[in-house]
């Protein structure tokens, strides 16, 4: 639900390991969404990472966020170094004191520069959000994913619906 003010955050991480299973956030608002989960053991790596989440309230009723993520992720002995720089701008709007719209588009840069690769995502999704009773609520939405990549002929759309239900405390 919108509150009133403006909020900025700043996170700075630093994650040495060798299992990678890792969701950062700030207050509220998650800043790396969980990139993936494993129980495989990989070759040691160090990760660090910089955000910056911003998000304002324009009306009463319309809230505004934007996201700029820096994550660099480099292994001991695999080509799986990268670098993924996203940016997202979002809006929320609150219809009514139980259901609220919310839009983002998100913009995400993937580089793994030893392996030649390189990737863009372009992502918009748009929501429906119904709170049930104080602690529950249902979403219902759209995400769509285009994709592309600099390896000839690596190009996709997605287009998903989705639906959640979430207990907050």
């Amino acid at each position: 639900q919108l509150t009133g003010g403006e909020d900025l955050g700043v996170v700075l991480t630093r994650e040495i390991g060798d299992v990678f299973a890792d969701t950062l956030s700030f207050g509220n608002a998650v800043v790396i969404p969980q990139v993936q989960e494993t129980v495989v053991t990989r070759d040691p790596f160090v990760r660090s990472s910089l955000g910056v989440n911003w998000t304002k309230d324009i009306t009463d009723r319309h809230n505004l966020t934007a996201l700029l993520v820096y994550d660099e992720q480099d292994y001991d002995t695999s080509l799986l170094d990268q670098e993924l720089i996203r940016a997202s701008v979002g809006l929320q709007w609150q219809i009514s004191p139980l259901v609220s719209l919310s839009t983002a588009v998100q913009w995400a840069n993937q580089t793994f520069a030893e392996a030649g690769q390189e990737s863009d995502n372009l992502d918009w999704t748009f929501a429906v959000t119904v709170q049930r009773t104080r602690n529950i609520f249902l979403s219902f939405g759209f995400h769509y994913t285009d994709e592309s990549n600099n390896i000839q002929n690596l190009e996709f759309d997605t287009l998903a619906a989705r639906a959640s239900v979430t207990y907050r405390r």
